[in-house]
C-alpha cells in the first residue's frame, strides 16, 4: 500500500543531533499511524531550479528519541513553576518569542539587552542586577567592570532607558559619514554560494534601481509598472561591473546593512570591482546603533524599519524573491519578476529612511 515517507528539507549544508531527532521524531508518529516505520532523508542546501546540494538517508534510531525524550519530560517534572524567561538571539525563531518578549518587557528583564553575552548576564545577575532599572542605576565605567562589557557599556545604558522609557535614545552624535552624499545598496544572492542575483541601490534620496541577473532575457532595460528601472545583465560579475560603474570613482560611502552585502562583494565580486568599492562599501547598522537605541530586541533591517513605521509589501522575504526571481528565468513570469524588485526596492528604500531618521532626530539636529 500507500506510504508516506518523510523529507526534511533544510538550507544549511550539514545535521546535528537537533536534526537527527526531528527525523526521528516524524518517523515514530508515521511508525504509530501507518504500522511500519517508513524510510526518511534529508535534503540539505539548494541549487539551480531548486533541487537540494545533498540528499542524505537516514538512519531510525528509536532508543535515542526515546532516551531525548525521557530527558524532557525529567526536566519538565523537575519543574513545579514555570521558567524564568531569558531571551536570547535563537528566540526570534520561537512560536512563543511574542509571549515570552511580553513577559520580558513587563519586568524589564535584563535578557532584553541584545548582544549583551551569557558570561556577562550572569556575572550581572551574580551582583543582584536582575533587572533593566536596576542596570541604569549603574554609570558607564562601573558597568565596564563586568566581564565582557567594555565597549559597549553605553550602548548597553541607553538600550536599558529605551526599553524603560519606551523611545528612542540617542547617546551619541551620528557619523559625519551618515549626514554627507551617499548611496545605499541591498544585494540578493543564493545562500549557498554567496554569488549574487539582483543588486538595488539608490543615490541620496533619488528612487531605487536594480540589476538582475538574466543569460536568458536579453532586453538590456526594464521599466517596472511603479516607473522603476530595472537593468538585465548576463551574469553576476556583469552586475558589478555595470553597479561599480553607476556609483563612480567617488569617495561618497555606499551604505548596506550588516556584513552580509559587503561579503558578497568581497568573495564573489571580481578583483577589480572589490579593489574599487571595498572600502567605499559601509554598515549603516553600526553607525545606526553606535549612535541611538530603540526598544527592539534585535537589531535587524527588519526589527529597525518596523519600529519606525515602515512595512515591507505583503508576503516579502528573500525566499519568496528568490523563487519569483526563478519563476522569471524559466518561465518569464513577469508578476513575480516584480514581486521579487519589489522586495529588494523595499530593502534599499529603508536603509535611506533609516539613515535620514537618524539624521532629522538627533536631538539639536538642523535639519
Amino acid at each position: 500500500g500507500l506510504l508516506y515517507a518523510p523529507i526534511e528539507i533544510k538550507q544549511y549544508n550539514s545535521i546535528d543531533v537537533s536534526d537527527a531527532l526531528q527525523l526521528d521524531c516524524y518517523i515514530w508518529m508515521l511508525g504509530q499511524l501507518q504500522g511500519i516505520e517508513p524510510p526518511a532523508e534529508f535534503w540539505l542546501g539548494r541549487v539551480m531550479d531548486d533541487y537540494p546540494a545533498q540528499r542524505i538517508y537516514h538512519q531510525y534510531d528509536e532508543a535515542r528519541l526515546m532516551q531525548a525524550l525521557e530527558r524532557l519530560l525529567q526536566l519538565h517534572l523537575r519543574h513545579d513553576q514555570e521558567p524564568d524567561v531569558y531571551i536570547d538571539s535563537r528566540c526570534k525563531a520561537c512560536q512563543w518569542f511574542t509571549s515570552c518578549g511580553k513577559t520580558a518587557v513587563a519586568s524589564y528583564d535584563l535578557s532584553l539587552i541584545n548582544r549583551l553575552r551569557k558570561d556577562s548576564h550572569a556575572a550581572l545577575v551574580e551582583a543582584n542586577i536582575q533587572t533593566l532599572n536596576q542596570l541604569i542605576t549603574l554609570d558607564a565605567d562601573s558597568l565596564r567592570q563586568f566581564k565582557g562589557i567594555k565597549k559597549t557599556a553605553e550602548q548597553f545604558l541607553a538600550q536599558a532607558r529605551a526599553w524603560i522609557e519606551n523611545r528612542p535614545i540617542f547617546y551619541q552624535k551620528p557619523s559625519p559619514l551618515c549626514t554627507g552624499d551617499a548611496w545605499h545598496v541591498d544585494t540578493e544572492y543564493y545562500p549557498e554560494t554567496g554569488v549574487v542575483w539582483s543588486i538595488g541601490w539608490s543615490h541620496a534620496d533619488d528612487p531605487s534601481a536594480m540589476i538582475l541577473v538574466s543569460e536568458r532575457h536579453t532586453e538590456g532595460k526594464l521599466i517596472l509598472p511603479n516607473q522603476q528601472q530595472v537593468f538585465v545583465v548576463p551574469s553576476a560579475d556583469d552586475a558589478w561591473w555595470l553597479f561599480a560603474e553607476i556609483v563612480g570613482d567617488g569617495d561618497a560611502p555606499i551604505f548596506h546593512w550588516s556584513s552580509a552585502d559587503k561579503v558578497a562583494l568581497k568573495n564573489n565580486a571580481p578583483i577589480d570591482v572589490v579593489e574599487r568599492l571595498m572600502d567605499r562599501f559601509e554598515d549603516l547598522a553600526g553607525y545606526f546603533t553606535q549612535s541611538v537605541q530603540l526598544p527592539v530586541y534585535d537589531t535587524s533591517i527588519k526589527d529597525v524599519a518596523g519600529y519606525l513605521g515602515f512595512h515591507w509589501s505583503e508576503g516579502s522575504n528573500w525566499m519568496a524573491a528568490l523563487l519569483d526571481y526563478q519563476a522569471w528565468l524559466r518561465h518569464n513570469d513577469e508578476s513575480g519578476m516584480f514581486r521579487a524588485c519589489m522586495y529588494q526596492s523595499d530593502d534599499v528604500e529603508v536603509l535611506a529612511i533609516i539613515r535620514r531618521w537618524m539624521i532629522e532626530n538627533y536631538p539639536g539636529s538642523e535639519q
